[in-house]
């Protein structure tokens, strides 16, 4: 082999190493998922749909005495108790007010369901594993898996089981 094939190979051999870049690069915007977003206060959150298991228009919520004050209650879900939790509060804020639009946001924990309190429900959007960006340093959170742009409003993609741990 002289000298002007061995270029010639190893351009090819260039090429086919930036073509797999191009199709690993595609495939990760490819990964979609859906997130559910909704409103508390006057901030935008998502969680993944595959992390809930259903919407529950505002229920009756049952006061439990002597639980930490983020925990606003349990609802009789078809036969089942499932707590109630505020993230709100959960993440330092003040607590929000009963309204028409609220709704609880029921998730998988475990082996148990529970209940998140959401002011109102927005939208269910597809997103790329690429849309999620780390947090700006002063908002990091455990709570909060990252920051999605999208259409000029921010979304705070939440992580349930850190929004449900008990501290």
């Amino acid at each position: 082999m002289d000298l002007d094939e061995l270029k010639k190979l190893q351009g090819q051999l260039l090429n086919v190493g930036e073509e797999e870049r191009a199709v690993e690069a595609k495939t990760a915007e490819m990964v979609t998922f859906q997130v559910l977003v909704f409103e508390l206060g006057h901030e935008r959150y998502g969680l993944r749909i595959a992390d809930i298991q259903e919407v529950v228009k505002s229920a009756k919520v049952f006061p439990v005495p002597s639980t930490p004050s983020y925990i606003n209650g349990v609802i009789n879900l078809r036969g089942n108790i499932v707590c109630v939790v505020n993230p709100v509060i959960k993440m330092g804020g003040s607590e929000a007010t009963q309204q028409q639009e609220n709704r609880i946001i029921v998730v998988k924990y475990g082996n148990s369901s529970v209940g998140i309190l959401v002011d109102r429900i927005i939208d269910v959007v597809d997103i790329s594993e690429t849309d999620v960006h780390p947090l700006p340093p002063e908002h990091v959170s455990p709570c909060i898996e990252g920051d999605i742009r999208r259409d000029g409003d921010s979304i705070r993609l939440l992580r349930p089981a850190e929004v449900l741990r008990r501290d």
